[in-house]
């Protein structure tokens, strides 16, 4: 075997333990009880803010018939809402 052979072998051989490495210890770092899809117990926020209305404006009747997901959008200073039949723009 030349070195050309044998850095092509070592390269491959270590790509495959590499590889296989990674399927050995995918299971040490897991808990086994935790599942991310379960909902959380909820904690207490005790922080109090004080919320006054600065402007209030009518859109339409929202979505309609349809289930569009409109939301609202704030850019450049400007806050779009849209419903299903309007378009309202209030500048911040």
């Amino acid at each position: 075997m030349n070195f050309s052979k044998r850095s092509k072998l070592l390269v491959v051989a270590l790509t495959l333990i590499t590889l296989s490495g990674c399927e050995t210890i995918g299971g040490w770092f897991e808990d086994d009880e935790y599942d991310p899809t379960q909902p959380v117990e909820l904690t207490d926020i005790n922080q109090k803010v004080k919320l006054s209305k600065r402007w209030s404006t009518s859109i339409g009747d929202g979505q309609g018939d349809g289930f569009y997901k409109l939301t609202p959008a704030l850019a450049d200073d400007t806050l779009y809402a849209v419903s299903y039949t309007h378009l309202r723009a209030h500048e911040t």
